[in-house]
């Protein structure tokens, strides 16, 4: 629950970092693993091999930052997934091709200045955003791979060869020199030469099945899209082609480290040369070119965004510069940026350093393509539909689930009615939110200093495509509506404090098309010493657990219980053992990968009962089952047993079960495999108790 450092580490059953920074000062040992996330970091000093969570692929093998400043050497047992910054300022960090650099709509993972050394494979990546349409990325390769193995695997690579199928299966679209097969066999992967051939210096690649991807060089790439969406005749077989997809390029190899020293085009013929990147981490082309008098100090570089003009930056001065570039930041050249160099007249080879690298943040991919921003726009209106407040939420490739003082505004308000947008506890009238996530749940604040009828608007959206669904919903009064369906939702503020302030309403977004999880029916019953709390959803399919929470002002809520059980009528039971006298207040928390949904409150007011029920043993080595029970009301009781997927596996009935007593079943003649299962006792359409056994 907090930043730790300790000395040896040998980890046995594991740790889980929860979001803090953990530092190892000495020996690791253990085959224990650790769950990071997307929030955690670690600080190596020591030496030894270290294992992650694989249980969620992506998610608990993931790490936000890495420091390994040791004398020794740091092993990766298993994946591990990086999507900040990796720090080898001395030692040895062994990846033994465990190691990913991620790259998203957040940004791309780096690798700062090499102290020590990376050994073995690393996989990298290259977030290319989708294009309004077809324009050429001009970009290079931080590891050396052979092309077929590399980025063809994430977007078709055509070129000149004989065979293949347009869009065959199972190899057959590939022709003899690797590449994938179209009408014409139109290049899409090109160097740049200094002797011009059929009048162009733009030479295809040869083949792709015996090229490699050569760190430093830059290439003139085609990107149609991801091949592994879409229909491939869309991208190949087409004059109407769609516009390019996002794509994630992956490449795996030995990490470029260290100096790297690349050959330019011979003056004599011609004094362009078009460079690449070589590292996974930005860096200053002022640096560069300082250590490089083979090249004058200006550059030449292309952006998919802009207005098909090259940028020009030279001597610490930008023109045609995409969006979000200046003088300042055109001399930061972004991981797998590719650009043109010129030689003077001694200039045979230029060499990257690691001294080249920079802690210069790129300001956005638009040298690769669109830096999308998404935004919904929400309004508070009167009853007679005067706009009095207004919140936007903005998805972007900087936001961020927690507050970001250089991007989010805060809402001062200032009127007797508002609307705010709610991060930690700031109310914003600008919230950003990252731009990756496909499920999102947002907390809208509602102030009002009067009582009276009031609206919320859904007033735009921009930015998304017809997928999209947003939701409201009411937790006062325990409603939901699709704001796309129907974009005015009708509410009143009231005497109850409930029915404003920070948590009547959450929008949930989900950009896949796929519904969020919805309850449908939440009730609560009090049956002799226990509370029933039964629930129906749709659409739970991504739902990890639910949870019961209870509450005795319907404000602070605490989880009292973690029961799934299934019933015959398609829902869910959960139930307080222990409920308190008086008025309280239940809901349920739904569980899924990246949020929490909560249903609406239900309220119960309990009294003592003093009905009881034992069921006994839990642990079932004999198909013998006994029942005790005292002070029970007269009446009718049934006996179900369900098996743990809730399918009814045995019924009994008793007419006048009153009093104190025992009871026995024989289910000898039962076919009882092992595993869990639920005695539920019910008398009339009331649930009296539920237990779990467990069958040996």
């Amino acid at each position: 629950t907090a930043n730790l450092s300790v000395n040896n580490l040998s980890l046995l059953s594991g740790i889980l970092l929860n979001g803090n920074t953990f530092t190892v000062n000495g020996a690791i040992s253990g085959t224990g693993t650790i769950t990071g996330s997307a929030t955690s970091s670690m600080n190596i000093l020591g030496s030894g091999t270290i294992y992650f969570n694989q249980s969620q692929p992506s998610i608990t093998n993931t790490l936000n930052n890495l420091a390994v400043n040791t004398s020794g050497t740091v092993t990766l047992g298993n994946a591990l997934n990086i999507l900040g910054i990796v720090r080898p300022l001395s030692g040895v960090l062994a990846s033994a091709g465990n190691l990913t650099l991620v790259a998203s709509f957040n940004g791309t993972a780096r690798v700062t200045a090499v102290g020590g050394s990376i050994t073995g494979n690393v996989t990298t990546q290259l977030f290319i955003p989708s294009k309004s349409a077809r324009k050429y990325s001009f970009i290079g390769s931080t590891v050396s791979q052979q092309i077929n193995n590399a980025w063809q695997q994430q977007i078709y690579i055509t070129g000149v060869g004989s065979g293949g199928t347009v869009c065959g299966t199972n190899g057959t679209q590939i022709n003899n020199n690797g590449f994938d097969k179209t009408p014409s066999n139109a290049p899409s992967m090109f160097t740049y030469n200094a002797i011009p051939v059929n009048e162009s210096r733009w030479i295809s690649v040869p083949n792709t099945n015996a090229t490699n991807l050569t760190p430093g060089i830059g290439y003139r790439v085609n990107i149609r899209g991801d091949r592994n969406q879409g229909d491939c005749n869309d991208q190949l077989n087409t004059n109407n082609s769609l516009p390019p997809t996002n794509v994630l390029l992956s490449a795996t190899g030995p990490l470029s480290q260290g100096n790297i020293t690349l050959q330019l085009n011979d003056t004599a013929l011609h004094k362009y040369t078009l460079l690449a990147n070589p590292y996974p981490n930005p860096i200053s082309f002022t640096s560069f070119q300082s250590a490089n008098s083979a090249i004058n100090n200006k550059m030449w570089t292309y952006s998919p965004k802009g207005n098909g003009n090259y940028t020009t930056y030279a001597n610490g001065i930008i023109t045609n510069g995409a969006s979000g570039y200046d003088n300042a930041k055109g001399d930061n050249l972004a991981i797998g940026q590719a650009f043109f160099v010129e030689a003077n007249s001694t200039g045979t080879s230029v060499t990257f350093s690691e001294g080249h690298k920079t802690e210069g943040a790129i300001p956005n991919f638009n040298y690769f393509g669109n830096n999308k921003v998404s935004i919904i726009r929400l309004g508070l209106m009167n009853s007679l539909d005067s706009m009095l407040d207004e919140t936007v939420i903005s998805y972007n490739g900087s936001g961020s689930e927690k507050y970001n003082q250089n991007l989010d505004a805060i809402s001062f308000g200032g009127g007797q009615q508002g609307i705010s947008t709610l991060k930690d506890s700031n109310k914003l009238a600008i919230a950003t939110r990252p731009i990756t996530k496909s499920k999102d749940s947002v907390a809208i604040a509602i102030k009002s200093n009067n009582i009276s009828q009031f609206q919320l608007k859904l007033k735009g959206v921009s930015g998304f495509d017809s997928s999209l669904q947003i939701m409201l919903i009411d937790r006062f009064i325990g409603i939901y509506q699709y704001l796309k369906v129907n974009d005015i939702y009708k509410f009143n503020v009231t005497n109850d404090s409930l029915s404003k302030g920070n948590n009547r309403f959450v929008l949930l977004v989900n950009k896949s098309g796929i519904l969020p999880i919805t309850f449908t029916n939440i009730t609560a019953e009090r049956i002799l010493d226990k509370a029933f709390i039964k629930f129906k959803v749709s659409n739970d399919g991504n739902v990890q657990s639910y949870q019961l929470q209870r509450s005795v002002d319907a404000i602070n809520y605490s989880t009292i219980n973690q029961l799934r059980l299934s019933t015959n009528e398609g829902g869910y039971t959960l139930i307080d053992s222990l409920p308190i006298e008086g008025n309280c207040y239940y809901r349920i928390q739904a569980t899924e990968s990246d949020r929490n949904e909560y249903s609406p409150s239900v309220s119960l007011k309990s009294s003592v009962v003093n009905g009881f029920i034992t069921v006994y043993p839990t642990l079932l080595k004999e198909r013998m089952i006994n029942i005790q029970y005292s002070n029970m009301p007269l009446g009718k009781y049934i006996v179900i047993i369900n098996n743990g997927l809730g399918q009814h596996i045995y019924s009994t009935t008793f007419d006048n079960w009153i009093g104190t007593g025992k009871l026995t079943l024989d289910l000898t003649s039962i076919a009882l495999v092992s595993g869990s299962y639920f005695i539920q006792i019910q008398k009339g359409e009331g649930s009296t108790y539920i237990s779990r056994i467990v069958v040996e």
